[in-house]
Order: structure tokens, then C-alpha cells, then sequence
């Protein structure tokens, strides 16, 4: 071994000469030849079977030359054989002749470094070179039948050329070398000689064969039909010609990345690159060096290709992905924000994943280009052949251990890289006739962020038009990373993430960054395992101490968290993740709990929820430990899936439905645990609940079922139940029921006008409504409402306006937000599309919303969960609400819990997700007076019972409390008649003005009033003939002899 001549940096970055760089990216112009239905590209992912095994992968190299070379000057191959001229008469300083066996196992070697250096240890290649022979080859007859190479991506005469050439050369190979025993491989390279077709910078030898990998149209049959062949990758003898030279490491290294199964990154529509010279997979291949020419007086000459830049994050996150205590490449996903630190990637194999949504990643990696600090790098060549092997450490410097990593050196700087990976884009590009990963400049799937924020990747007319010093991030340079700087992080579709970074430390082999996560907490998220769906989370006081609420959450079991981010393990499970509570198996359903609960022993408070397997799981809160499940481990191994949907806490039982059906009442803590069972016969329950629709102090049973069927009975909850007169229906049997809710509306609470019922949401989007008699019997049929779409989840009540009347949020698939008042009226800024017009929508809604009242001067909110892993929250105007919507990693689901955990007045959003992460934000913003705490909770209420009582609805305070003791209604609205009323608490007598306001603010009608005052409310009606059919914004004036007061009142005329 020897060490190569000093090499030193291109300050001209890639290109030293500038003139063809503009014209076309030389190695990457016919870099793989394609099949015409684009197989050889999708088989690589799409089919793992046919991936090599990240394990050792075993070479076979076949040399290949020509007896004639009738192609004359068209063909720079001199007489069709390979330059077997000595390298003291050759006088070619890199990769010198004799290009013989000797010179292309030297090559293997170079590759076989770099790729145990890339993979983190976990590649190891081994490999053979026939012929046998140091200076044989085998032979074909004349170079005139393997050309012309013609450009064009399509151009079908480029797969009959390349395949003519594989098979002629594979079969004589077989045919002519019983020495061959082709089953013992993985991987098959054919070295050709001459130089290849990229090369050719002049366009004067077409005849020059390019280097390429092919999956042939059919697999090559060799060894009398025992062995077959369908992914080769083909390689010239040389890459310097033109003036130009070079080093046959890059080709080779970047050839046989797609025998791996690796994809270019540059736009192999254009030629032009996407990542630059940060991957091997576009140009890293050809960066270039700086070497002394010892036959030219050491004059200085410009080589490419003798370092291969290192290979990218998202290749090796799918290649070479391993753990941080054994071999390969550990990927350590960024949690909680807070510093961090990260060590050289060659160095440590460490990766940082950073999810942006279900969709989107960045990958930050620590990228220094001179490890061990010596400023240079030492190029190991072989003695014997003269091939450079690789960087290597200096001879005299045997403690060093990073030379040898160097492969970077070449590139135009260090620091942080970080790689923004959209998972949407690969696959969309991939779909294309001849797509790539990166055929779309403003789609790319796999991208450099720019440091500087200047897009030069890829443009033709910037010298750093393969990546230059400020892509990379560090302290002294661009080091702010945020939702306000250039580039942001925002994600692909617009979307703010609210994820800032700030880079700490110079370029160097161990670099900190400080980074934070918008609204998230510190020590947020959580992981819990398991996918956590609609109702897993709930918010108590564990310990009864009056302090901050924890945090309750299904998962793999029961976890408990405190709103700090500590775990409060009361037990390990048999994995060793920290549970609050054991369950005998993972939970499915909805948490359920009430905290006045009374147990048969007097124990107060119960949580309840329903496993994977269908066990409906009972807690004891005061003692924190599990009191009851059914059935027994035995009779659900035999019967999956009992239980469906999610449990209902009563005052005294539990109510669950099931998959045969039956509906079933339990009192645990008594020897005869299930006290009734009630029989329906409709199929599956999809939804339960249960409330006092006809407020006669007794309590309804109501449910849907997977064959459409709605019921609803009444009883006694400690007896039995009876179906109700009138019940059960089914409106439509090819539509099951989704959901049902049920309400009332009392006159104390506000609910002038609006009627209670029972609703129910079918499969296709059809809502129907049903009033409610005595014993919960079915008066008369269901006014029904058709959305024309399916539902994207369940359905969520609520005061969203502020009106003290509830409305209903039905949320469908295409993204669409219905509200409606419970008449079923549509209320104003609705219907509202979640995607704005440039949006790339994903897909449908698939999760429910949750509605926030409004409080102070902050409009109600509607949550509502978006693919890509983003929480969006629509306001009660109809508009998004600033800073949303939020990304939070992976798909948020149903899980949501809004309220305040410390007491403090502040919100704070707890969300989960499918991947079993729970993220607590802290969104700036007051929350409503909640009465019982359960004005927004999934279901209703915390016991999910499904049934929503204006009682629960927040009254906010009044702006001029020495005026108007309580808030001011209108009723009833929507207005069908001539008449409406006022309904406004005075303190005091008062001067009351009320203006209707159009949808452009202009006054359309007033009213003047002179009261008395009445603090249970002054009702003063006024005739609304002259207004037209539609929505008005009403403004009411008071004038007292305490000061004044105005708020605003919608207002719905309907003839």
C-alpha cells in the first residue's frame, strides 16, 4: 500500500471547467437505462424479495472486450481490448494501466470499504473476477453491434442495445468458463472496455457503451437453465477521456448502490440535481479533487470521482438502518425538546429523525468533512495497481481513527445537513410513466434544506448549483432554524410546524442544537404503545391531592402521566414499559370514569375502557388497581371481540354493547356482576349511550347497530330495560349507524327553541333526527338531513358560538365541516372546508372533532384531526384559528383532551396518536367556564354516555357585570314567524338598542327598548317582517346609570 499524492479541495466545487456544467450533469446524462413500463425502478421497493440482503453480498465481475472495433472514431475503445500498457508507458496518473484482473479487484476492494464505512458496518461484499487469467478477458465480436447510444429517455432502441450486450456477454461468459458457478452470487458487474458513453463530452464516440444497471425484460438463463439473471450493472474500464479525468471509484460506487436497490436522486428527467454533490446517489459521485500530475512536473490536474461523497440519510434509513449498540446506521427520533448532540455520522452511524407529520420527516446529520482536524486527506492507493482504495489514516498516525471515514472531504463544507424527506412526494413521483423520486423540483421527495434559504441545488446558473458551504447549518454561519426564517419549517403543504431550531456549535465532529416544538411542552410527547384512539385519553385527579390533573391514557395497558411528563408507574409490565395499571391486553375502546361512582364495599370512582380483545376492563380509582373483568381470559379466547365500542358509566352500572348484539348492564363488586341483558337483535353495536331524553328523572338507553338499526329503551338501571314504544327502527339496512348523540334543551339554560331528541349518523351520510315522548318512546318519523358523502368519525355537540344554544359538528370524509342547530338548520360560515384552495389533500377524514365553547374574547373552536399527523382548529367565524393547523408527527386520531390541567386559566390540547405518541400543547388562549369540566369531552362527558344537556353549556361572564348579570339571548332562532325576543338580565333600568346587521355590516332594521331591568332576564320580543330570509349579525347597546354594554347575536330569519 501506498499513500496517493496529496489531493486537495476544487475550489470550483464540482465542475473545475464550468463550460459543460451548463449544458448537461456528465455522469448522470444516461446514468441507467429504463424499461419501458418502468419496472426496474418500482421493483426495487415494492418488491423486498428481490432486494439484496443488507447483509454480505457476494460480487461476480465479468471483463469483457471486443475482437474488432469497427466503430472506428466513433468508438473510444483503440482496438476493442482492454489498455494492458505498463503505467511507466502509460504515464496516466489515476487508474493507471494495466487494467487487468489485478486493477479490478482493486476497485471491489475500494467499493467493499466503502460501503462497511456507509452501512455502519452491516455491508460486507465479497467478490470474484473471472477470468481467472491476470490479462484475459472475454469476447465479443466487434464494437459495431453495440451501438449507436442515442439520448432519450424513452427511446426503445436503448433497451434492445443494452440488452443485447448483457446477454451476448453473460452467455459467453457461461458458455466459454466452466470456472463460473454464477448460483453463488447475489450480484453481477460487467466491466467493459473503454471508457463509457457519459464520458464523452465531445458527442463524437456514440459507440462508447454507458454505464447503466438493467432488469432485463426477462431473466437470463445460464448453467443449462439452473441459474437466471435479470439485474445487471455494467461499468467501463475508465471514466477519463475528453480532457477529463477521472476515477472509476465514483461510477462503480454509485452503479452498485442500485444493485442494492438504491435510487438516483437527481431529476432523471432533466439531468439536473436535487440534492447535489450531499449524496451519492446524485453527484457524489463526481466531486472533484486537485492532483499533482508527477508526469507533467506535478502540474496540477482536476480528477472526479476518486472520494464518493457519503451515501444520504433516507437510503441509509431504508438499507442500512440498525440500533446504537449493534452494526448499522441508528436512527434516534427527536422527542422532547430540549439540546442535543450529535457526533459525526461516519463516526457515531447516529441519524436524528424528526417527524413533521404522518408524512414528513427531517433527518439532521452531523456531515464535517475533515474528521480527525489534520486538514488534509490521506488517499490510500494500492501498491501493486495503483487504485485508490480510499482515505485512509497517515502511516505515521496509528491512533488515528478517522482518517480512514474522510469520504467527505471533498465537499464544500461541514456542519449539520438536514434532509427534508416527504413520504407523500416519493410516492406520488413514483407513480409516473419513468418517475423518480425527484422528477418534480417542487415535489421532491427527498431534499437538502438550504441553510442560506438561496434554492441552488439545481440551477444551472448558480456556481453552487451542486451544493455549496451555507447548505449546512452551524454557529457562525446560518444557524436559526423556525417557522419565521428562510427556508422555515414549515411543511410541504404550507402547513406551520412550529419547530425551531438553533445550531450552537462551529462545524465539528460533536455538534449541539437547541430545538423546540412550537405549543408542545417540554418532555412532550410520550410514548405509551399502541394506537390510541377516539376517547383514550382522560384527564383526573389521581391522587385527590386538589393539584394539577394526570393524565390517563390507554395504550399497551393503562399509563398514567403527569401534565410535566413523568410517569406515574404504579406497576412493569412483562416488556418493562412503565404502566399505571395492568391490563390482559391492549386497550381499544374509549376510557371511561366517574369520579362519584359508588362500589357495593362504598369504594367511590371507577375507570373503564375495553381491551383488543373484547374484555371490558374496571378499575378501582381509590385504590388504583383493576377490580373486574369479562369475560374471563378463558371465555374471550373462545369468543373474540365481545365487547365493541366503548363502555358507559351509569351512577350505579356499567353498560356495554356487543358483537352478538346484546346490550348488558353491570354492577361490579357483586357476586352476580351482570344484573340484565337486553337483546335488540340488529346486529354488532356500533354506538351506546345512554341519558334522560324525556327529563322524567329516569334514564334512556339508546344504540345503533351495524345493520342500521336505532333503538332506545327505558327501565330501571339497577333491573332491567324494555325497548321503548316506537323503537327500534332501521332506516336504510345497506347503511350501518356510525353514531348517535342525545340532548335536551332546558328554557333555564338558554334552550329557548331548541328541541332535545335523539340523532343518529348512517355510513353514508345521512343524519336523522328523532323527538322523544314519554318512557323515550319514538314520536312520529326522523326529519333526516343527506351530507351525499360518508361521515369522517363521530359526531360532536357543543356551543360553538356562544349563543347558549347547542350545535352539532358533523364532520365528512372529503373535509368538509357541517354545523347545525339542532332543528337542523345550518348555521352561518358553514358548511367549511378544512383544505384551503392550494392544499395537496391526502386523502379522506377519518376522525372525529371536538368542540371548544368560546370564552372572554376567544371565538369556540372546532379540533378537528387532519391526515399527515395535523390537528386543525376551524374558529365559530368559519376560518382556520391562528396557529393552526398544528403538525404533530403521525396521524392524530380521536384522541383528544382539552380543558385545564393546572387550574391557572390557560388551555392546554392533549392529543394522540396512531403510533401510541400523546403530545400536551400549550395553546395561548383562556378556556371557558366549564360547569361539570366536561363541555367538550368526546361523548358528551368523561362517562361517555353520549348525551349532552345545555346545563353543561359555559355561560361566559358578562362584559359590564354592574350592568347585565348574565349573558343576552335571542330567541327562538332561527326565526320561522313574525316575532323574536330578547332575553337580557339588567341589574338596573336601562336604555336597550338593537341593530340587525347584514352580511356586509350595513344596519338593516333597529329596535329601542326602555326597561325597568329584571336580573332573571328582561324579555323584550320586536317584529322581524321586514327582514328578508337569512343570516344577520345583531348588535345590542345598554345604557345605564352604571356605565354600558355591548356584545354581538347572531340571528337565522327562515320562511
Amino acid at each position: 500500500m501506498r499513500e496517493f499524492p496529496g489531493l486537495l479541495k476544487s475550489s470550483a466545487g464540482e465542475d473545475p471547467y464550468g463550460y459543460f456544467s451548463r449544458d448537461h450533469s456528465v455522469r448522470d446524462k444516461l446514468e441507467e437505462i429504463r424499461r419501458g413500463d418502468w419496472k426496474a425502478l418500482n421493483r426495487r421497493i415494492s418488491n423486498p424479495d428481490k432486494r439484496i440482503e443488507i447483509d454480505t453480498v457476494n460480487v461476480v465481475a465479468l471483463r469483457i472486450d471486443f475482437l474488432k472495433d469497427s466503430a472506428g472514431n466513433e468508438s473510444t475503445t483503440a482496438d476493442g481490448g482492454f489498455d494492458l500498457r505498463s503505467a511507466a508507458e502509460a504515464k496516466v496518473p489515476v487508474d493507471p494501466p494495466p487494467h487487468n484482473k489485478s486493477f479490478f479487484e482493486s476497485h471491489l476492494e475500494a467499493l467493499r470499504r466503502y460501503y462497511w464505512a456507509q452501512s455502519g458496518h452491516s455491508l460486507w461484499i465479497e467478490y470474484d473476477v473471472f477470468p481467472a487469467e491476470e490479462d484475459s478477458a472475454y469476447h465479443l465480436d466487434d464494437t459495431i453491434n453495440y451501438g449507436p447510444w442515442v439520448v432519450s429517455i424513452d427511446n426503445p432502441d436503448l433497451l434492445t442495445l443494452a440488452e443485447r450486450f448483457i446477454k451476448d456477454a453473460l452467455v459467453t461468459a457461461d458458455t466459454t468458463d466452466a470456472d463460473i458457478d454464477f448460483s453463488k452470487y447475489d450480484s453481477f458487474l460487467l466491466f467493459h472496455a473503454g471508457p463509457d458513453f457519459q464520458g464523452d463530452i465531445n458527442y463524437d464516440t456514440s459507440y462508447d457503451i454507458p454505464s447503466f444497471n438493467l432488469f432485463t425484460t426477462e431473466p437470463i438463463a445460464l448453467e443449462d437453465s439452473t441459474v437466471f439473471v435479470d439485474l445487471i450493472m455494467v461499468v467501463p474500464e475508465t471514466v477519463s477521456q475528453d480532457r477529463f479525468m477521472g476515477a472509476l471509484n465514483g461510477v462503480v460506487t454509485h452503479e452498485f448502490g442500485h444493485q442494492l436497490g438504491f435510487h438516483d436522486l437527481y431529476n432523471i428527467w432533466t439531468f439536473l440535481p436535487e440534492v447535489g454533490m450531499f449524496s451519492l446517489m446524485d453527484s457524489g459521485d463526481n466531486t472533484y479533487g486537485v492532483l499533482p500530475d508527477p508526469y507533467q512536473n506535478n502540474e496540477l490536474v482536476f480528477v472526479r470521482g476518486a472520494i464518493p461523497s457519503s451515501v444520504d440519510p433516507w437510503h441509509k434509513y431504508l438499507f442500512f438502518q440498525g440500533d446504537a449498540e449493534g452494526p448499522g446506521v441508528s436512527f434516534r427520533e427527536l422527542e422532547s425538546p430540549g439540546e442535543e448532540s450529535l457526533d459525526a455520522v461516519l463516526a457515531s452511524n447516529e441519524i436524528l429523525l424528526l417527524p413533521l407529520n404522518l408524512e414528513e420527516w427531517y433527518f439532521i446529520e452531523n456531515r464535517p468533512y475533515d474528521l480527525n482536524g489534520d486538514g488534509a486527506v490521506i488517499l490510500r492507493a494500492d501498491s501493486l495497481t495503483g487504485v485508490i482504495l480510499g482515505p485512509d489514516r497517515a502511516e505515521d498516525s496509528p491512533e488515528d481513527t478517522l482518517g480512514a471515514l474522510e469520504y467527505d472531504y471533498l465537499l464544500p463544507g461541514g456542519g449539520l445537513l438536514i434532509w427534508h424527506i416527504d413520504w407523500q412526494a416519493i410516492n406520488d413521483n413514483l407513480r409516473y410513466l419513468y418517475g423518480g423520486i425527484n422528477i418534480f423540483h417542487d415535489h421532491r421527495g427527498v431534499q437538502v434544506v438550504e441553510a442560506d434559504g438561496i434554492p441552488d441545488l439545481g440551477d444551472l446558473y448558480s456556481p453552487e448549483w451542486t451544493g455549496g458551504p451555507y447548505d449546512y447549518w452551524y454557529k457562525g454561519g446560518f444557524h436559526l432554524f423556525g417557522p419565521d426564517t428562510e427556508p422555515s419549517t414549515e411543511s410541504s403543504h404550507g402547513t406551520p410546524t412550529f419547530i425551531s431550531m438553533d445550531i450552537l456549535d462551529p462545524a465539528g465532529v460533536t455538534m449541539r442544537f437547541q430545538w423546540e416544538n412550537g405549543w408542545t411542552r417540554p418532555r412532550w410527547p410520550k410514548g405509551v404503545g399502541g394506537s390510541l384512539g377516539w376517547g383514550a385519553l382522560v384527564a383526573l385527579d389521581l391522587d385527590q391531592d386538589g393539584g394539577p390533573l394526570d393524565i390517563l391514557a390507554g395504550g399497551d395497558g393503562l399509563f398514567a402521566l403527569t401534565a410535566d411528563g413523568f410517569n406515574l408507574a404504579r406497576v412493569m409490565g412483562a416488556d418493562g414499559i412503565g404502566r399505571w395499571a395492568l391490563s390482559e391486553g391492549p386497550l381499544s375502546g374509549a376510557l371511561a370514569w366517574n369520579p362519584d361512582f359508588v362500589w357495593p364495599d362504598g369504594a367511590r370512582g371507577l375507570l373503564a375502557s375495553n381491551s383488543l380483545g373484547g374484555q371490558l376492563h374496571l378499575w378501582d380509582l381509590a385504590e388504583k388497581s383493576p377490580r373486574f373483568v369479562w369475560p374471563d381470559s378463558f371465555v374471550a379466547a373462545q369468543e373474540p371481540h365481545m365487547i365493541t365500542g366503548s363502555p358507559v358509566i351509569l351512577d350505579s352500572i356499567v353498560v356495554v354493547g356487543g358483537e352478538d348484539g346484546r346490550i348488558r348492564g353491570f354492577c361490579p363488586g357483586l357476586e352476580q356482576a351482570l344484573l340484565w341483558r337486553l337483546e335488540p337483535g340488529g346486529g354488532p353495536i356500533t354506538a351506546l349511550g345512554a341519558g334522560d331524553l324525556d327529563e322524567d328523572g329516569s334514564t334512556e338507553i339508546y344504540w345503533t347497530t351495524e345493520n342500521g338499526q336505532i333503538g332506545v329503551a327505558h327501565g330501571s338501571q339497577n333491573a332491567s330495560f324494555e325497548i321503548a314504544e316506537g323503537w327500534p327502527v332501521t332506516p336504510d339496512r345497506e347503511r350501518g349507524m356510525v353514531d348517535l348523540i342525545g340532548a335536551v334543551a332546558r328554557p333555564e339554560y338558554g334552550g329557548k327553541g331548541d328541541p332535545g331528541g335523539l340523532w343518529a349518523l348512517d355510513s353514508r351520510g345521512r343524519l336523522y333526527r328523532w323527538p322523544i315522548g314519554a318512557d323515550g318512546s319514538r314520536v312520529g318519523e326522523a326529519g333526516v338531513i343527506d351530507f351525499g358523502e360518508p361521515p369522517a368519525g363521530y359526531l360532536a355537540m357543543g356551543d360553538l358560538d356562544g349563543d347558549q344554544q347547542l350545535e352539532l359538528v358533523i364532520p365528512l370524509a372529503s373535509g368538509t365541516i357541517a354545523v347545525r342547530a339542532l332543528d337542523g338548520s345550518p348555521e352561518s360560515h358553514f358548511p367549511r372546508q378544512i383544505w384551503s384552495a392550494d392544499d395537496d389533500i391526502p386523502g379522506p377524514l377519518h376522525a372525529p372533532p371536538l368542540i371548544l365553547p368560546p370564552a372572554g374574547d376567544d371565538i369556540g373552536l372546532i379540533f378537528q384531526p387532519r391526515p399527515r399527523g395535523e390537528l386543525s382548529a376551524i374558529g365559530a367565524d368559519g376560518r382556520q384559528a391562528w396557529g393552526w393547523p398544528q403538525t404533530l408527527g403521525y396521524e392524530v386520531t380521536g384522541a383528544l383532551w382539552v380543558g385545564d390541567l393546572e387550574g391557572d386559566g390557560d388551555l392546554e390540547v392533549v392529543v394522540g396518536d396512531t403510533r401510541g405518541w400523546i403530545t400536551l400543547l400549550d395553546v395561548p388562549r383562556t378556556i371557558p367556564d366549564s360547569r361539570k369540566g366536561d363541555w367538550c369531552t368526546p361523548g358528551g362527558n368523561a362517562m361517555r354516555t353520549r348525551f349532552v344537556d345545555d346545563s353543561r353549556i359555559p355561560i361566559p361572564e358578562a362584559a359590564g357585570d354592574d350592568l347585565v348579570s348574565g349573558p343576552a339571548k335571542i330567541y327562538p332562532n332561527p326565526v320561522r314567524s313574525g316575532q323574536a325576543t330578547l332575553d337580557i338580565p339588567l341589574t338596573q333600568p336601562a336604555h336597550i338598542k338593537l341593530e340587525a346587521l347584514d352580511a356586509e355590516g350595513r344596519k338593516v332594521e333597529s329596535w329601542e327598548w326602555t326597561a325597568a331591568g329584571a336580573p332573571d332576564g328582561e324579555r323584550l320580543p320586536f317584529d322581524v317582517t321586514n327582514l328578508a330570509p337569512g343570516f344577520y349579525l345583531c348588535r345590542i347597546q345598554v345604557e345605564g346609570a352604571s356605565g354600558s354594554y355591548s356584545t354581538l347575536k347572531k340571528l337565522a330569519v327562515v320562511r
